[in-house]
């Protein structure tokens, strides 16, 4: 067994390596934060969000995506290239944070159940190793399952604290970003977490509806 400066010095230098590789990924492609941006540039100009898209053009996302990605949008105008990396950064930092807070709801679960904390370190890599090349393909195509990650993974551990509201919260804050973590309310309801439930469609609907409302009401106007 390795002692643990060493893991934690092997991880360092694989999180620097993942990094680097991934950056200049994002300062040379575009991928889905084109699209993510120009639905945050149609919302801005206070175009029509779907208008002329497809699978390929445009944009189809949820209301609340192009809500998130306008303040990208408005810098992509100025500097195409440091929007992506400033889009990038925030998808290291979910995807660490992510990761860890994943651990931190597995310490949870094992001091509720009385078992003594585990060395997380070690059992890290064999996990990470196994996500590694649909990872690189995150960060090459700059999709936002990083960013769903974390929220997931904070949601998770506020659940095995106890405190229901937030977690539902982040829920519906994923859901109105990107509809697949919807399957979660599903399991919220399956397993009559009421409250997380509750939380996590309402949530989701005023989120969903909110950039509606700006936008039919200008949203230019409302940020000058």
């Amino acid at each position: 067994m390795l002692p643990p400066w060493t893991w934690t010095r092997l991880l360092a230098l694989l999180a620097l390596l993942f990094a680097v590789l991934t950056t200049i990924n994002a300062i040379n492609k575009g991928g889905d934060a084109a699209v993510f941006f120009e639905g945050g540039r149609r919302l801005l100009h206070a175009e029509p969000l779907y208008e002329g898209s497809s699978a390929a053009d445009g944009f189809i996302g949820p209301p609340f995506q192009a809500m998130f990605f306008a303040p990208f949008a408005a810098i992509a105008a100025v500097r195409p290239p440091l929007a992506r990396i400033l889009w990038h950064a925030l998808n290291l930092a979910c995807f660490g944070l992510g990761v860890w807070l994943s651990l931190k709801a597995l310490d949870a679960v094992r001091d509720r159940a009385g078992q003594p904390q585990a060395s997380w370190l070690p059992m890290l890599f064999p996990p990470v190793a196994a996500i590694l090349l649909p990872a690189l393909t995150n960060f090459e195509h700059q999709n936002m399952n990083a960013l769903l990650l974390a929220l997931i993974a904070a949601a998770t551990w506020q659940m095995t604290l106890g405190f229901a509201t937030a977690a539902g919260i982040l829920v519906g804050i994923a859901t109105a970003l990107k509809i697949f973590p919807a399957f979660l309310i599903v399991y919220f309801v399956a397993r009559r977490y009421w409250t997380a439930a509750m939380a996590a469609i309402v949530s989701t609907i005023v989120l969903s509806v909110a950039p509606l409302v700006i936008y039919g009401a200008g949203f230019t106007d409302l940020v000058k």
